[in-house]
């Protein structure tokens, strides 16, 4: 199937956006979508291998989504202990992800 920029199928733009967001939110109750809220750091490391390796796994698909950002500086925010990120995991692999810095 081809595919879109913005990574989902090409039936999908057929799919009225209401419809769409029902699908998803019945995948996010069945536990499919997960939505994890993960610190880099020594937090992540000491929460188990599972959050270090969702981590590591955005850091590849913002590196592969912006290529002319190096891997190494996408990894140095991602995984910076100031920083957080939202994972969002579907059928346990990392299918997208927001990063940011709070100022608290």
């Amino acid at each position: 199937a081809a595919r879109r920029p913005g990574g989902g199928e090409a039936a999908a733009r057929d799919v009225p956006s209401l419809e769409r967001e029902q699908g998803l939110c019945a995948e996010e109750h069945a536990g499919d979508l997960r939505f994890q809220v993960l610190r880099g750091g020594a937090t992540s490391a000491a929460a188990g291998g599972g959050a270090l390796l969702a981590l590591l796994l955005y850091c590849d698909l913002v590196n592969a989504q912006l290529p002319s950002m190096t891997l190494k500086y996408i990894t140095k925010l991602v995984l910076r202990s100031d920083h957080r990120s939202v994972v969002c995991t579907r059928g346990g692999r990392v299918a997208g992800g927001v990063t940011y810095r709070p100022f608290v």
